[in-house]
């Protein structure tokens, strides 16, 4: 999005980075990343034009939800992801955001293709719809680590 005015694609991105390594840390607890994704999305802003802009606070907490939600799947399935295939998630489902909805990336990169696959899409765009403050999120993911995994 390079007609983008503000640094707002690159910032999701890093939200998305954020909310991936947030799902590594075995040492969090479920308040820690209650208060994480409450801190991500306070940190929202709408001065759409100014060059500062990182998101709006929907954008911001959707943009950690689907970080969340890649490292839960790359977890779940033993999948090692690169960072070439973490940007390719990311920003590919970040650039449907402003249509509220989630792209799919192209032909070139099938692991990216496949994770967009099995996200849980419809959390993404409730959040960016208004609809979910990632409460339920939170819920949903706890249910999908085993019960061995410590976080």
């Amino acid at each position: 999005m390079s007609s983008e005015p503000t640094g707002r694609p690159i910032e999701l991105e890093a939200d998305a980075f954020s909310g991936f390594y947030m799902a590594l840390g075995e040492s969090y607890s479920w308040t820690s990343i209650d208060d994480y994704f409450s801190a991500v999305a306070s940190k929202g802003d709408y001065n759409f034009t100014d060059p500062s802009h990182h998101g709006a606070p929907k954008e911001r907490l959707a943009a950690a939800q689907l970080g969340f939600q890649t490292a839960v799947e790359a977890i779940q399935t033993q999948t090692p992801l690169t960072n070439a295939d973490l940007h390719q998630i990311f920003s590919t489902a970040i650039g449907g955001f402003d249509e509220k909805q989630v792209l799919h990336a192209d032909d070139q990169n099938p692991v990216a293709n496949d994770f967009l696959a099995h996200l849980d899409i419809a959390q993404i765009l409730d959040i960016l719809n208004g609809v979910s403050h990632g409460k339920s999120a939170i819920v949903t993911i706890k249910l999908a680590f085993s019960p061995n995994w410590r976080i």
